[in-house]
């Protein structure tokens, strides 16, 4: 934290300046291309060192296919 500012104010702003309406459409889009952008191996090794050696088991269900599967379960 900088001068009591989150750390999350400085990441980059992809949609800073542009007339985006925001709603289920966009934002299933959106996590969508995030999902499909995101190296999985790098996500797992990144978050399993946060976790306890029972619940890193879970990691292995980490990937593209199954958080897609995730997003099509909350927007049926």
């Amino acid at each position: 934290m900088l001068y009591g500012r989150p750390d999350f104010l400085r990441l980059p702003r992809p949609w800073k300046d542009q007339a985006i309406n925001v709603d289920e459409v966009w934002l299933v889009n959106a996590l969508g291309e995030k999902i499909s952008s995101v190296v999985w191996m790098d996500a797992k090794v990144d978050v399993e060192r946060f976790l306890k050696p029972v619940e890193q088991k879970s990691l292995s269900l980490w990937g593209e296919r199954f958080f897609a599967s995730k997003l099509a379960q909350l927007y049926k």
